[in-house]
């Protein structure tokens, strides 16, 4: 349905919480091209980090920017249980990531 070239999306600092990751999911899913994906600052938390990761099983992003976005560890293990996890080349977390 998207047929424009799109490598690199960068949504940083538009507070779109985990509906915004739902409303992007169907688009990010039908982007094989994309390599670089920014959510930094957009308040996703957890239960956005698992939308994320659903759509990251259908896509295979090089770089991957999550960061002050409220993860905990169960949102972080979520997005490193999708099938593509292992294929970041980047993974940007600092600023936020807590172990609580």
């Amino acid at each position: 349905p998207y047929k424009f070239p799109l490598k690199t999306l960068s949504m940083s600092e538009n507070d779109i919480g985990p509906a915004g990751v739902a409303a992007i999911c169907p688009f990010l899913k039908s982007r094989e091209d994309l390599i670089h994906l920014n959510l930094e600052c957009n308040g996703i938390g957890d239960e956005g980090a698992q939308l994320l990761a659903e759509a990251l099983n259908e896509i295979s992003v090089d770089r991957l920017n999550i960061k002050c976005n409220g993860l905990t560890s169960e949102g972080l293990s979520k997005v490193f249980s999708c099938r593509n996890a292992f294929n970041l080349k980047m993974l940007y977390l600092h600023d936020d990531f807590s172990l609580i």
